[in-house]
């Protein structure tokens, strides 16, 4: 922790990545000096489809602002997912690149 601690004061920023899966616990919010939060993709994938994962990514981000942490969402990939997310106020990350080629009529 005083490394984590060190490299902030040098002015680094720390994320904590994929949060809400594997070993990222609630107790790291408070334990670790984080800047960002960055949700999983597998928050993502369903937020427009599923109601659980809408009131799970909803809740992250709230928290997150809440605790003063910008929230990034991974693997956006369609706009229904980024309407949802920008209507949140979150930092998104991942876009699939065919809806930034489709909108500036790259591809066929």
């Amino acid at each position: 922790m005083p490394v984590l601690s060190a490299l902030r004061a040098l002015g680094i920023r720390i994320a904590i990545d994929d949060f809400g899966t594997g070993y990222s616990s609630l107790a790291y919010l408070r334990r670790f000096p984080i800047d960002t939060l960055k949700i999983d993709k597998s928050f993502i994938d369903d937020i427009t489809e599923s109601n659980d994962n809408k009131e799970l990514a909803s809740t992250i981000i709230l928290m997150g602002h809440n605790l003063g942490f910008h929230v990034i969402a991974e693997g956006v990939e369609t706009e229904c997912q980024l309407a949802f997310l920008k209507k949140n106020v979150i930092h998104i990350r991942d876009i699939l690149i065919a809806l930034l080629f489709q909108q500036k009529n790259l591809l066929n």
